[in-house]
């Protein structure tokens, strides 16, 4: 009893008070510190404490609760949070007008309350809280809960961003399974919650539901929050789940039943059953089946169950159970290996002792090959391993080795040596340079080559002699094992259409390539680039093609790709997000992959180092690690290896060295700072306080840092490799096609690429999407809209109903129906006498009404609005049901809060897609956590950076922004500015936010850079540029200096403040260049006080020139007319009307012209024809 007492006492005293001293009512907090809802941010106050607490009282026990509460604002939700016995609450809120009532809250809890200002978005929440409270994965959730009533504007943005955490149990989850009660827009969260074959079933749906059990608690009506938004909002609560404990009972039967049986029977001894299933089946419960290392479960029962679950239920297995690693969708080899007569020879080990003081051994052996007097073809390898060795014999290569008539053969009763030891005859290194014959891993089986290659051997580039390597795997460090494993050669005379070779691509096998203990995610990669794939292809004098691929890392590995860039479009060639380093096989690809010159191959290898307390350095053995992809392809070329190295210096600089060199062993000597002038690489390595964050920072760091590129060939080739060697190499990125998400196809219509041109999402959440392309004459759209009722698209003078011309469409009872409308107030809008707007076709598919129609550009109906190349205002509509009649009561109902505007170039020429024809890099020139002042509404701010060393003159093809979320409607616009020749000139520390343009502040230096050329601009509205394939911007040219300063305009008219800005432009660049070089001009009226318009002006007109004294001046030093092929037209609010044009022989015409310009609408418009400008005489 005495000790049950004290144990109440002790559980007293540290338990949270539960109530709060007197404070202000939030609505008086929200009045007293003034604090107007951001509309920009998507804020909604809830004033009424009834709901607040049962926000709270979803997310379950809080008492001793560890809390991140998710913009808090005023502190509504968190005092109920508060009163509910949370232990700490960290709220993190990105507007800073909200800290003063969040500091009485946190006078009002000591110690239990801590602001943290940030974007939630970027926020590492696997840093709001004591690591300590992290539990099992496997038992209960930890008491960590996150709670938030999230802005609509960045609310699927986060839960997406979470999800893709929770699958890699990063950021809030490396606590366990943190339970989440999030609010969310009814329809977002109707979409979270539905059930399969719902209507509402989305690709939200299936990812929260695949790892979270959900639960949608309760509705708050709109009229609860100030200010009142114009939808409900609902509650969900996500469990995530623990898999693992789910498995360990008998399954549920799924609701979904998506195996289907075929047939079945027992024969008295056996059972029999022959069911299917198909590979993707959309229900959440169901696993896909793709290309990847899946693990097959199996079991057993020697008694049938009574009933289909329950007690009665399939009986529990004992130990007739277990799990296989396999490749369900390999590829199968051709079984007929040849068609006529066939030799083989084998290749073994002889009684190899395999070491026990070390758990990885290679072992090398020299063989004579058979003695053929003309080429044969090997068609077929197989392994030979001695019985119970099967788990240690791992792989192994054989290398066909240089010519060399005294190669030393050992007796045939030796068992080898262990390879690059000392005992090693030193002539086997020569067998390294030569091709790889044949490889094999754990895992894999006999290998059957497809019927149209076959490995030379008996050719003249066969000297005779192979070495064969095998990696013996001992980590139990097994004594008294022999080994007489290796594999066995099949091979004919009948020679096939090609020769097929191996090639080896990744990263190169050194300690310098390092993974930091603790991370979960590090990324590595190497490439093959055009150098070394052009200057062998060139000597091959054709294509090559890849038929099959092997992956391989070591135990780290978790997940492994292997890509090809072909004219700039990055895509897989063999992906394996479940990769096990006991299933290595050759995976043969469904399509052969041809590979040209100018393309790339990619290795990318992803570790999970969770586990491990100190760094893996890369190495052959086991416990070291590798990134290599094996490429099977034909026909066969002189280059066999094909590596990049990481930059040592980067990795060493990330660690905290300030200088290093190397000695003549290619060993590394620090030179500062003091303290580590006298530590190895490793012990610098180890000394760096790894965490989960820096160890994912280095793996970013390195590959935005550059690479050390090396090719290895065959004794035939009579390539220079070491003139191929390549020292500064940024890492080469393609653009990457989205993926078709078969779950939402018959819910969402795909856009057809090859049909429209044109595509944008008019409403923020993507429901209503608008294709289009257009000729001299008409228009064609098709409208795809989440709505099974009417759809309405029309053209507005102004952005408001009066005046628009608009088409209103629906799909009824299979029938598509569309009518012309125009509408003389906000109203419905009346039919047209005359039907301009024509139906093409139109269906429904139970969510979406697609409606495909076209319209003239001029119709000369009064009542129909003239389609140009000006800024037009695009209104948009729906409602979720059919009209009964075309027009009047029963006509179209109003469609509520279903309907916007948004204003586009519909007639701007698309611009090339193609972007190169070759390899591709980009690098991005990014603001560094700007903090945007918060008392002007526009701020010019600048940073200089340094550009890529380039050897030689490349071409920028794309510029595309790169805008920090919820920033979009400040971040206006930027230019790239290139700076003048300066060694000397000012760079900021990588963490300097930079400074205020023309300010103070401002770097004198910078600008000079005001006087270079405009390397490219951006402004709101505006999207990719991608330029077209005959002109791109030069860099690395005599002109460049190498260094740029980037210009970025932030428009802030409410006065925000706390608004932090990381945004900026990614350009990608080739060294393949193209026909002409291109620049931009600024042509307009000087920026000076002395430009002046009066007020209650409505046509007040300015205009500036170029005149013939500078364009010819500059004209004739070129030697040539220029042609000019787009025009960014600019203005700020007061332009309503904006036009450039062209004076040439007298005579006047128009360039580019908008009569109803948009400030927020600001895109470069590529021209139907280009026009030149000359030299006047």
């Amino acid at each position: 009893m005495a000790k049950q007492a004290a144990t109440a006492v002790i559980k007293s005293a540290t338990r949270p008070p539960m109530r709060l001293p007197p404070l202000p009512t939030i609505r008086d907090i929200v009045k007293l510190y003034r604090l107007n809802a951001a509309k920009q941010l998507s804020q909604n106050f809830l004033f009424d404490t009834n709901l607040t607490d049962k926000i709270v009282k979803s997310a379950g026990n809080l008492e001793g609760a560890y809390v991140c509460e998710v913009g808090p604002g005023p502190g509504g939700i968190t005092r109920s949070i508060l009163k509910a016995g949370a232990a700490k609450v960290v709220v993190v809120e990105l507007d800073k007008r909200f800290n003063a009532g969040l500091r009485l809250l946190s006078a009002a809890a000591p110690g239990r309350v801590e602001i943290v200002n940030a974007d939630i978005l970027t926020y590492n929440l696997a840093k709001a809280l004591p690591l300590d409270l992290a539990v099992p994965w496997e038992g209960d959730p930890p008491n960590v809960h996150i709670i938030g009533n999230l802005p609509f504007n960045v609310s699927t943005p986060l839960i997406i961003r979470w999800l893709e955490a929770l699958a890699l149990r990063t950021g809030p989850f490396v606590y366990g399974r943190t339970q989440l009660t999030l609010t969310f827009q009814k329809e977002v969260c109707e979409r979270i919650c539905a059930p399969p074959r719902s209507s509402q079933r989305s690709r939200l749906s299936i990812m929260s539901q695949y790892l979270c059990r959900v639960k949608h608690c309760f509705r708050i009506p709109g009229k609860c929050f100030v200010p009142k938004p114009d939808v409900d909002v609902g509650v969900v609560h996500f469990t995530p789940l623990d898999r693992y404990a789910e498995a360990k009972a008998q399954p549920s039967v799924d609701e979904s039943q998506d195996w289907e049986l075929v047939s079945g029977y027992e024969n008295g001894t056996h059972t029999v059953l022959r069911f299917n299933r198909k590979l993707t089946t959309c229900d959440v419960r169901d696993r896909v089946i793709n290309e990847d290392t899946l693990r097959v479960l199996w079991a057993w029962h020697d008694q049938d169950p009574e009933e289909e679950s329950g007690v009665s239920g399939p009986t529990y297995h004992g130990t007739n159970r277990g799990a296989r690693a396999t490749l369900l969708l390999n590829r199968k080899l051709t079984e007929t290996p040849s068609t006529g007569t066939t030799y083989s020879f084998d290749l073994l080990m002889n009684n190899v002792s395999v070491p026990a003081h070390q758990d990885t051994t290679y072992w090398c052996r020299v063989f004579e090959m058979p003695n053929l007097p003309t080429k044969h073809h090997v068609i077929k390898a197989e392994p030979i391993i001695t019985p119970g060795n099967e788990g240690m014999f791992h792989h192994l290569i054989v290398y066909k080795c240089k010519a060399n008539p005294n190669i030393t053969i050992l007796p045939a009763e030796h068992p080898g040596h262990e390879c690059q030891s000392p005992n090693m005859p030193s002539d086997w290194d020569d067998c390294y340079e030569g091709s790889m014959v044949a490889a094999w891993a754990i895992g894999g089986g006999d290998f059957i080559y497809p019927e149209h290659v076959g490995y030379p051997i008996g050719d003249d580039e066969d000297s005779g002699y192979v070495l064969l390597e095998v990696h013996y795997d001992n980590p139990q460090l097994a004594s008294g094992i022999s080994d007489s494993s290796g594999i066995r050669m099949t091979y004919t005379p009948e020679l096939r259409d090609n020769d097929v070779g191996t090639l080896e691509v990744g990263v190169t096998v050194t300690k310098f390539h390092a993974i930091p203990p603790r991370a979960v995610d590090f990324k590595s990669a190497g490439f093959c680039g055009t150098q070394c794939l052009n200057a062998f292809l060139e000597e091959l004098g054709e294509p090559i093609k890849i038929i099959g691929v092997m992956l391989h890392a070591h135990l780290l590995g978790v997940r492994l790709n292997a890509r090809l860039i072909h004219n700039g479009v990055e895509t897989d060639i063999a992906r394996d997000d479940n990769y096990d380093f006991n299933l290595q096989n050759t995976r043969m690809l469904k399509e052969e992959i041809t590979v040209y010159p100018g393309d790339t191959l990619i290795t990318e290898c992803i570790y999970n180092s969770e586990h491990r307390d100190s760094v893996t350095y890369g190495g052959l053995g086991t416990q070291e690690e590798m990134c290599e992809a094996f490429f099977l392809y034909y026909p066969k070329f002189n280059l066999t290896f094909c590596d990049t190295m990481i930059n040592i210096y980067t990795t060493t600089m990330f660690a905290g060295a300030q200088g290093l060199t190397f000695d003549e062993n290619f060993d590394i000597h620090f030179t500062g700072p003091e303290h580590m002038v006298n530590m190895t690489y490793e012990e610098v390595m180890e000394a760096f306080p790894w965490t989960r964050e820096n160890a994912r920072d280095l793996s970013d760091v390195l590959l935005d840092s550059t690479f050390y590129s090396t090719c290895r060939s065959t004794p035939q080739s009579s390539i220079d490799t070491d003139a191929l060697q390549e020292f500064a190499l940024p890492f080469p990125r393609g653009t990457r096609l989205p993926t078709e998400d078969i779950c939402s196809l018959s819910a969402t219509p795909t856009p057809d690429p090859d049909d429209f041109t044109h595509h944008e999402s008019l409403d923020e959440e993507g429901k209503f999407q608008l294709l289009w392309k257009f000729d001299d004459e008409k228009i064609e759209f098709e409208a795809q809209v989440q709505t099974t009722g009417w759809v309405g698209l029309g053209l507005s003078p102004n952005g408001g109903m009066p005046g628009s011309d608009i088409a209103i469409g629906w799909v009824k009872d299979g029938t598509a129906y569309l009518t012309d409308r125009y509408a003389e107030a906000k109203a419905q809008p009346s039919v047209d006498e005359s039907q301009d707007w024509e139906l093409v076709s139109g269906y429904e598919n139970g969510t979406h009404t697609v409606l495909r129609f076209n319209r003239k550009l001029t119709t000369c109906d009064v009542k129909d609005r003239v389609i140009n190349e000006d800024t037009l205002r695009v209104l948009w509509a729906w409602h979720d049901q059919d009209p009964e009649e075309e027009s009047g009561v029963s006509g179209p109902t109003y469609h509520g809060t279903n309907r916007g505007v948004r204003a586009t170039l519909l007639l701007n020429r698309k611009l090339t897609e193609t972007t190169t024809t070759g390899t591709t890099y980009s690098f991005d020139l990014l603001m560094n956590n700007v903090s945007v002042p918060a008392n002007q509404d526009t701020t010019y701010w600048c940073r200089v950076f340094q550009m890529p060393n380039l050897a030689s003159k490349h071409h920028v093809i794309k510029a595309e922004p790169i805008i920090t979320p919820g920033n979009e409607g400040m971040f206006h616009h930027l230019i790239v500015y290139k700076c003048k020749t300066n060694p000397n000139i000012t760079i900021l520390p990588q963490e300097h936010p930079g400074h205020e343009c023309q300010s103070p502040n401002m770097p004198s230096d910078w600008a000079d850079c005001y006087e270079g050329s405009m390397v490219a601009a951006w402004a709101i509205g505006g999207g990719d540029f991608i330029y077209p394939e005959h002109v791109g911007y030069p860099i690395g040219d005599d002109e460049d200096s190498g260094y740029v300063l980037l210009e970025v305009h932030y428009d802030n008219p409410q006065l925000a403040s706390g608004v932090r800005d990381s945004s900026g432009i990614r350009m990608t660049y080739t060294p393949e260049l193209r026909d002409n070089d291109v620049g931009t001009l600024e042509v307009g009226v000087m920026v000076t006080k002395y430009h002046v318009i009066p007020p209650r002006a409505v046509d007040f007109k300015s205009a500036g020139f170029c005149g013939t004294q500078c364009l010819n001046a500059f004209l004739e030093e070129l030697g040539e007319p220029i042609k000019i092929i787009g025009v960014m037209l600019h203005a700020h609010l007061l332009g309503v009307g904006l036009n450039t044009r062209l004076i040439h022989n007298g005579v006047e015409t128009d360039i580019a012209r908008d009569d109803n310009y948009d400030f927020n609408l600001q895109n470069t418009r590529m021209l139907k024809e280009e026009i030149t400008v000359y030299p006047v005489p």
